[in-house]
């Protein structure tokens, strides 16, 4: 009777299986915090403060800050490590155009942000992702935070970017 009523039920099991079976397994506190770097580098637009981070996460700002915290990370300098490593990403193997992925007040503002990550403003190529994070100085290089993003990068390296734009939400 009850294979009668609920007929579908292997079939949403199914269902239920592939789903989770292509979504990223979250592991640690290091991996979680991980998992939100990488929203972060895929997103379309470059997200300039920890609420417009937590919105392309589907999280609260809470909720953000105490993943990071979790993983031993500052949230603050997690969000600029990030958006520098999108703005390589995007920007890999082209001209090293910093100004076109990152939303900065000013001139200043942007070339403290870009020098603070290790790189330069004036480098005619873009720097590779791994250039970049053997060279930035804002995370602490060999953390379990830092293991699992370099897993999780080498893992999605083949992922297609979204179209992009250079400017943040609403500019």
């Amino acid at each position: 009777m009850s294979d009668a009523i609920h007929g579908g039920a292997d079939h949403s099991l199914g269902l239920a299986n592939s789903v989770a079976a292509s979504v990223p397994v979250v592991r640690s506190a290091a991996d979680a915090w991980a998992a939100l770097v990488m929203k972060l580098v895929t997103a379309p637009f470059d997200p300039t403060t920890l609420p417009a981070w937590a919105s392309l996460a589907c999280v609260s700002v809470c909720a953000l800050r105490q993943r990071c915290y979790a993983a031993n990370v500052s949230p603050k300098q997690s969000l600029r490590f990030s958006r520098l490593l999108r703005a390589v990403l995007r920007a890999e193997g082209q001209r090293w155009e910093p100004a076109m992925w990152l939303v900065a007040a000013d001139a200043r503002t942007l070339q403290r942000l870009v020098r603070e990550g290790g790189l330069a403003m004036a480098a005619r190529r873009a720097p590779s992702a791994e250039q970049y994070l053997a060279g930035q100085t804002i995370m602490e290089a060999g953390t379990a935070a830092m293991c699992a993003l370099r897993e999780r990068l080498t893992a999605c390296r083949g992922m297609e970017l979204p179209p992009a734009s250079g400017g943040s939400a609403g500019n």
